[in-house]
């Protein structure tokens, strides 16, 4: 069985989680409850379709998308702690960064950030980082 989508997601995943400092994670379809006044994250992977980048049947598959890191802190209290919060993440995930996961290569290609806006109490900014990954044809 091809796991070609779970280690996309995991190499990101994993990624994200050798962060210095990394804050409280809203993972993805998992409980989390926001603490009152408290920065945390919230990854989105959003995958582009996925195209034949090779010639014939045995051409290699191109996985594009996004992998989209929301900020939130506290609103009222400036724009700098998620900002400083928004250049460590894209730091992190410098362009050109490779990454892996059950056998499958990961490309960063760039990253950048999202005008800020207020979501209720919280003030948030979100970073996308485009990614591809080249696989054997499904």
């Amino acid at each position: 069985m091809s796991t070609v989508f779970a280690n996309i997601s995991s190499a990101l995943d994993g990624r994200l989680n050798t962060l210095a400092s990394l804050p409280p994670v809203a993972w993805q379809n998992t409980g989390y409850a926001p603490v009152s006044g408290v920065l945390y994250l919230r990854p989105t992977l959003l995958p582009a379709q996925t195209r034949q980048s090779g010639l014939g049947d045995a051409g290699l598959d191109e996985h594009q998308g996004i992998y989209q890191i929301d900020i939130f802190a506290a609103v009222g209290g400036g724009r700098g702690v998620a900002e400083g919060q928004a250049d460590l993440i894209s730091d992190h995930f410098k362009r050109g960064t490779s990454l892996a996961s059950g056998g499958i290569s990961v490309r960063l290609r760039d990253v950048s950030r999202t005008t800020g806006i207020v979501e209720g109490d919280r003030f948030a900014i979100s970073i996308t980082i485009n990614y591809m990954a080249h696989t054997p044809p499904r």
